[in-house]
């Protein structure tokens, strides 16, 4: 196994602790190393000042400070949100300044610093907010672009720098910070409180590619995760003056050298660096002239891509709801309920969504078969990931099973984007949608199947699987018989707005996984 990875396994337990977070190679970090050869401040003046708005507080300390703060939650849902809390927070707080069509196209970088000062709060953020009244209106009637989020570390000062290329800034009209007050983990008393000074417009010394494939200049691109042994190798340049290149061994050592071909796309023109038949398994990087890229493996594929899967399940993994997290939260969302036929079901478990706190049983059944197809794939090369990811892939089964109502119903999908106070009975709680759909069912039915292939008879899950997947399969075909392709869109709930073609494939797939003897539907 790669040596990293058989640290992370040990710093994190195998992976029961998330991986502890590397900004060595962020874009962040990037930005920030920037050459600034002009400024300009955007502070408040007598015709300028910054307004706040929302829940919270806003003050302005001196013309270059802003303090923003608001409580963690409240005892109401925010003005114009919905009376039954569906998918919002617990209101906003924006500290803005209006812009009187304001040219910032010769500037490249919004800066500021800012000190989070929060008490209880799970991953401290801010969105900048932007609008342009130009010839391209940011955002648009879509409410697309002009909204930038960024983490933060609390306790700490940080200068934070949005990079504005690509970005319509000809006329902008307002500049905005706003913070959303999604609640704490259980009753913790939590407050949301920024130090937000020293904002500026800067031009940095580089223009950063926003769109296209064109490299930067002295620049090579290649795969950093690295390439597969017997596949396609090839690393391109632009505007290179060079005829050959090499790969290199760590400790000098040139093993292979070739031409670079020249390419004139529609798209640029480029240097082709092609290494396909160089199949010497090993850690190289690629040489042109001067330049000189980082480190990376040929290997197979399998070992290529452990780097990537442990990764992946690792994001997985901090995604677990109903679940403490370590470092991240305790057991939540113990408040989100489904009720069907007099029955009520805590809606909690799976792996929230990837951008908020959501719930939909689907994407976590899809996600629960990916993760035993890769466990399928080191079954017989690393038996403590294989176990990893068997152990997680259970994890999904769980919820699955849990939102089981029979009769094939089950509860679907939850939109939620804050921490509920896990107290059943009060204005923070959420309701989980139930639906009896065929296109579900023949989903669960193809998943079931799926993964009880790759843990085979002999795990104490394989009947539990087969036996439901036989009755998913029957659910799904009885209501297909009654009501065919017809389903009510909503607009949070994914699987309702499924085309007639992702439908029928759907059917054939999971028809084709279910064991003999199923009764398959002749529409």
């Amino acid at each position: 196994m790669n040596k990293n990875i058989t640290d992370i396994l040990k710093i994190t337990e195998n992976l029961h602790k998330p991986i502890p977070l590397n900004e060595e190679n962020s874009l962040e970090k990037f930005t920030n190393t920037k050459k600034i050869q002009r400024r300009i401040p955007i502070e408040a003046t007598s015709q300028k000042k910054w307004l706040g708005l929302g829940r919270g507080d806003v003050r302005t300390t001196d013309s270059r400070k802003i303090n923003i703060k608001a409580k963690a939650r409240y005892d109401s849902w925010d003005i114009g949100d919905p009376s039954d809390g569906d998918y919002v927070g617990f209101g906003k707080t924006k500290a803005y300044m209006e812009m009187n069509h304001e040219d910032w196209q010769s500037y490249d970088l919004l800066s500021f610093e800012i000190k989070s000062n929060c008490k209880n709060i799970i991953n401290p953020n801010i969105t900048i907010e932007l609008k342009n009244d130009g010839e391209i209106k940011v955002p648009d009637k879509y409410e697309r672009e002009g909204y930038h989020s960024v983490n933060l570390h609390d306790k700490e000062l940080q200068t934070i720098k949005l990079n504005l290329n690509g970005f319509p800034r000809d006329s902008i009209t307002k500049l905005g910070f706003v913070i959303e007050s999604n609640g704490t983990y259980s009753r913790t008393e939590g407050e949301i409180n920024f130090e937000i000074a020293n904002v500026f417009l800067e031009k940095s010394d580089s223009t950063d590619l926003i769109e296209g494939w064109r490299p930067k200049k002295n620049n090579i691109i290649f795969s950093h995760e690295g390439y597969q042994t017997d596949s396609p190798k090839l690393a391109f340049t632009s505007g290179l003056k060079a005829d050959n290149f090499s790969i290199v061994k760590n400790d000098g050592e040139t093993v292979f050298t070739s031409k670079i071909s020249n390419v004139k796309t529609n798209v640029g023109e480029y240097n082709i660096a092609d290494f396909s038949n160089f199949k010497m398994n090993g850690t190289y990087h690629i040489k042109i002239g001067n330049l000189e890229t980082e480190n990376f493996k040929i290997t197979n594929d399998k070992e290529l891509w452990m780097g990537s899967s442990v990764k992946a399940l690792n994001f997985i993994f901090s995604e677990r709801c109903g679940y403490p997290v370590p470092n991240i939260h305790g057991v939540c969302h113990e408040d989100v309920v489904a009720l069907h036929k007099g029955t009520k079901m805590i809606f909690n478990g799976g792996w929230h969504d990837a951008g908020d706190l959501s719930q939909q049983l689907i994407q976590t059944a899809e996600v629960t078969q990916s993760i035993f197809e890769l466990a399928e794939q080191y079954k017989n090369i690393d038996q403590t990931l294989f176990d990893r990811f068997i152990e997680e892939g259970k994890w999904g089964i769980d919820f699955i099973l849990k939102t089981d109502f029979g009769e094939g119903y089950h509860a679907t999908s939850a939109g939620v984007s804050r921490w509920t106070d896990n107290l059943q009975g009060n204005m923070d709680d959420a309701s989980a949608r139930v639906h009896n759909t065929p296109y579900e069912n023949y989903i669960l039915s193809g998943v079931f199947m799926r993964i009880s292939k790759v843990i085979g008879a002999k795990d104490s899950m394989y009947n539990t699987l087969i036996r439901r997947a036989e009755k998913y399969y029957r659910f799904a075909e009885r209501e297909f018989s009654k009501l065919g392709f017809k389903t009510t869109p909503i607009m949070w709930e994914h699987t309702l707005n499924t085309s007639k073609a992702t439908y029928l494939a759907t059917m054939v797939w999971s028809g084709t996984l279910s064991k003999p003897g199923f009764k398959r539907s002749k529409n």
